[in-house]
């Protein structure tokens, strides 16, 4: 019996900065023009969550898309954000494969059925729904030492986007960035 809790509470060790990182990261309330961007690093896995308001990436806030351009829409600013490469800089000397992107749609139910993101945020003050869109980015890094930076390329895809709110947690430390135009990178001591 002793030996079980030993090796539940190495495992345990090993999760409780996952398990902190939705309590870190809560999001500020929505904002049109600002994109919060949370970035976890545990050992060897590199964790980034992208949320931004609906309209900044396909031009309409409602849900579900009011008809067949704005699912275009929809479906481009999809597109583009599911290929990370389009969407960050990542140092080559990193290392880090790609291995999962989970795009949460509003409306989507995750597997467990606790997917709180699905639902729209508040309304705003004249009674219209805020809806964010999340997408999910995990990598393995082989060389995570050498992940010192990662350049952020939304300015450019979304020309009015205004901020990008960058939260960082890594094994020894734990801060937020505010990204601009002009400094489009979030800055990891090592």
């Amino acid at each position: 019996m002793g030996r079980r809790i030993c090796d539940l509470r190495r495992h345990l060790r090993g999760l409780i900065p996952l398990m902190l990182v939705p309590v870190a990261f809560a999001q500020q309330p929505h904002q049109h023009g600002v994109v919060a961007l949370n970035v976890a690093i545990d050992q060897r896995v590199l964790f980034i969550e992208l949320i931004t308001p609906l309209h900044d990436a396909a031009g309409f806030e409602h849900w579900p898309p009011g008809d067949e351009g704005e699912q275009a829409a929809l479906d481009r600013a999809v597109g583009v954000m599911s290929d990370p490469h389009s969407v960050f800089s990542i140092p080559a000397a990193a290392k880090c494969k790609l291995k999962e992107v989970d795009v949460k749609l509003p409306g989507d139910i995750s597997a467990a059925g606790d997917d709180f993101s699905a639902e729209p945020t508040a309304p705003d003050p004249e009674g219209e729904a805020h809806v964010d869109l999340t997408i999910l980015y995990r990598f393995k890094c082989k060389a995570p030492a050498n992940l010192a930076q990662i350049r952020v390329h939304l300015f450019r895809l979304f020309p009015d986007l205004q901020s990008i709110q960058a939260n960082l947690i890594t094994d020894t430390e734990q801060n937020f960035q505010d990204l601009s135009f002009a400094e489009p990178v979030i800055f990891i001591a090592r």
